[in-house]
C-alpha cells in the first residue's frame, strides 16, 4: 500500500531536512578534525624529531574524525540530491488538465465581455440621443466610434 500524499510529503521534509543537517554537521566535522590533524602531526612530528622516533602506520584520531566528516558531507548532499528527484517525480500539479478552459471557451467569454460592452455602449448612446442629450451628428459618430468604424 502507497503512504498517502501527507506521509510522502513528511518523508521528503525528512530527507531533505536530514540531508541539509548531515551536510552542515559533516562540513563542521571535516573542519575541525582537519585542523586538530594538522595541530596534532605538527606537534607529533617536533616530538618524534627531538627523540628520534618513526612514527610510521599511526592514524591519528582526528584524521579518522576528519574522513567521518567528509563521509557525513558526502551522505547529506546526496539525501538533497535524492530530495530534488524525488520532489520532481512526485510533483502535484496545481491544477489538472481538465480543469482548465479551452481556447475556444477562452475566446468565447472575451467575445461574449466585448459584445456586451459594445451592446452596452450603444444602449446608452441610444438612450442619451432619445432624451434629446446627442444631437444626431453626435449620435452618429459616438456610434461609429463605438462599433470600431471611423
Amino acid at each position: 500500500m502507497l503512504p498517502d500524499m501527507n506521509e510522502r510529503r513528511g518523508y521528503q521534509l525528512f530527507l531533505l531536512t536530514a540531508g541539509v543537517v548531515l551536510a552542515v554537521v559533516g562540513v563542521i566535522m571535516w573542519g575541525v578534525a582537519a585542523n586538530q590533524a594538522s595541530h596534532d602531526e605538527s606537534v607529533s612530528e617536533l616530538t618524534n624529531a627531538m627523540l628520534g622516533w618513526n612514527d610510521s602506520g599511526y592514524v591519528s584520531p582526528a584524521r579518522v574524525w576528519m574522513w567521518v566528516g567528509i563521509g557525513a558531507l558526502i551522505l547529506g548532499v546526496l539525501m538533497v540530491i535524492a530530495w530534488v528527484i524525488v520532489r520532481a517525480a512526485s510533483g502535484t500539479p496545481t491544477e489538472s488538465v481538465v480543469d482548465r478552459p479551452s481556447l475556444a471557451e477562452v475566446r468565447a467569454e472575451r467575445t461574449a465581455g466585448a459584445e456586451s460592452s459594445v451592446t452596452t455602449d450603444l444602449t446608452a448612446l441610444a438612450e442619451l440621443h432619445d432624451r434629446g442629450l446627442l444631437s444626431d451628428s453626435e449620435f452618429e459618430a459616438a456610434k461609429s466610434r463605438a462599433l470600431g468604424s471611423n
